[in-house]
């Protein structure tokens, strides 16, 4: 049923492909201000939450 196809053959990429290929390779400008608004963005959905958390109790 299934054939023995390749993920290249299909297009499928990993994420780490993707990021290099639609943000930038790991390094440059482009790159770092994402993984820097990414870091960010990810710090305050965890500050959102343990002030969530917090008000619970």
């Amino acid at each position: 049923m299934f054939h023995n196809i390749s993920m290249v053959q299909i297009g499928v990429m990993t994420h780490a492909e993707m990021l290099d290929k639609y943000v930038g390779k790991i390094g440059t400008p482009e790159r770092d201000e994402f993984e820097a608004e990414v870091l960010a963005e990810a710090q305050e959905y965890l500050i959102g939450n343990a002030i969530k958390q917090t008000r619970k109790k």
